[in-house]
């Protein structure tokens, strides 16, 4: 099947459609036999959608839609989140959630050969990190966009891939969505090789359960005394034997406070890049707070692992998932990284991008598609005991799974230095590994 989007071929924002006609294309919803085409004049399309064109009869194909061009998101005045509204659609039993300038309620996705909204905007909104982009208020302490002022958080929706639930519609729809079975993919951040560095670290780490009062640690004190490995040093099971790629980044570099860069001629660190090799890890960056807009910092850090691992370093995830705009997505340009996977939350859980579909990010500043492939984090481990108080780890993801309305898959990243905190609380993350 053949789903052709048709546009004026001289808008102003045609890298923005054709972004999201690229995304469309390469989502994993998307059948193995369809594909997406702009502006074809083959008269076997299947499905022909106009975007913002007034015409919608053409008699050479079986099925018209037309969407209506917003003209808000692709404008040249950069719109705050104050001024757009996430409004609510019906299609079939399943809600979808558009960004648009005015508030609407009580409305179908699409009525006959119309789609109520422009989701092409919507989409494109998302992906782009728009938002992050265009933000003019208040920063966090990172110096970024805060978490709660994002559109989806704001309302409450964090936890619904709002752009995968307007693909599956559309694919539903359109009768190319593919049938497909949930993935689950696992990562890991690696920041502290141990948790104690001689008997002084013992007394200080023992003194700092006692003061938060976690009694059930101090009460096992005596058999930890026994073990001969490092509470941190979980390799051995952590880096699990599964199919698939799986990747792990470890922090070699950075002196502020929040750096802890990790000795690299601990034996520690020795023994995990060699089961990263017999297990197939994919060993990636973790750059240290300050190198997400350090160039030369960041350079540095990386050739500094590629000597260790023998082997370029493609892969990278920003610490803390420190992040600017455009300042970041040129480091990792110029440093020649392939994919990176910062765009989750640090303070929840959900979808910060609105898929967790892989997809190149986007320059807007340049108006361009970037050579970066994001792989959005979904679920990091250090949310999860944010967001799960009284409620296990498991019911959490099960809730956050059940609010898609398809299979999409759930990116993970665990940090070796939790599972001890995890056991201390009794919230079961080792438990949560092993059954991924």
């Amino acid at each position: 099947m053949t789903i052709n989007i048709r546009f004026d071929e001289n808008h102003a924002f045609v890298n923005r459609i054709k972004y999201v006609i690229k995304f469309l294309n390469d989502h994993p919803y998307l059948d193995d036999k369809s594909k997406v085409v702009e502006n074809s004049k083959n008269a076997e399309d299947s499905v022909l959608i106009h975007y913002g064109l007034s015409s919608l009869s053409d008699q050479s194909v079986s099925t018209n839609y037309f969407i209506p061009e917003q003209g808000v998101i692709f404008s040249k005045s950069n719109i705050q989140n104050d001024d757009l509204h996430i409004n609510e659609y019906q299609f079939d039993q399943w809600s979808l959630y558009s960004v648009e300038s005015s508030a609407q309620s009580g409305k179908t996705f699409v009525r006959e050969d119309r789609f109520s909204f422009d989701w092409i905007e919507t989409i494109f909104f998302h992906i782009s990190r728009y938002e992050e982009w265009v933000y003019d208020g208040p920063l966090n302490y990172k110096g970024m966009m805060p978490e709660d002022k994002m559109k989806i958080v704001d309302q409450g929706i964090e936890q619904t891939p709002v752009v995968d639930d307007i693909v599956f519609a559309l694919f539903e729809l359109w009768g190319c969505r593919k049938e497909r079975k949930r993935i689950n993919h696992l990562s890991f951040d690696v920041d502290h090789l141990r948790k104690y560095k001689g008997g002084g670290s013992l007394i200080k780490k023992t003194l700092g359960h006692l003061k938060r009062g976690e009694w059930s640690f101090i009460k096992s004190l005596g058999s930890r005394l026994k073990e001969t490995k490092d509470p941190f040093d979980t390799f051995d099971w952590m880096l699990k034997e599964v199919k698939g790629r799986k990747e792990i980044y470890f922090l070699v570099g950075g002196n502020t406070k929040y750096d802890s860069p990790i000795d690299t001629e601990d034996e520690i660190f020795k023994h995990a890049l060699q089961l990263c090799r017999e297990r197939n890890y994919k060993v990636g960056i973790h750059p240290s707070y300050d190198a997400s807009k350090d160039k030369a910092l960041f350079q540095m850090e990386k050739e500094n692992l590629e000597k260790l691992i023998g082997d370029k370093i493609e892969i990278s995830r920003q610490h803390y998932l420190k992040w600017f705009w455009p300042k970041t997505l040129t480091i990792l340009e110029e440093n020649r990284i392939s994919e990176d996977s910062s765009m989750g939350f640090s303070e929840r859980i959900g979808y910060r991008c609105g898929t967790s579909a892989k997809y190149f990010l986007y320059n807007l500043h340049k108006e361009q598609m970037s050579d970066v492939l994001e792989k959005p984090l979904v679920i990091m481990d250090s949310a999860l005991f944010k967001f799960t108080d009284s409620i296990g780890f498991e019911k959490r993801i099960k809730e956050l799974r059940e609010k898609s309305i398809g299979m999409n898959d759930i990116n993970y990243c665990f940090h070796n230095n939790r599972f001890e905190e995890s056991e201390i609380k009794g919230k079961g993350l080792k438990a949560l590994l092993k059954k991924l």
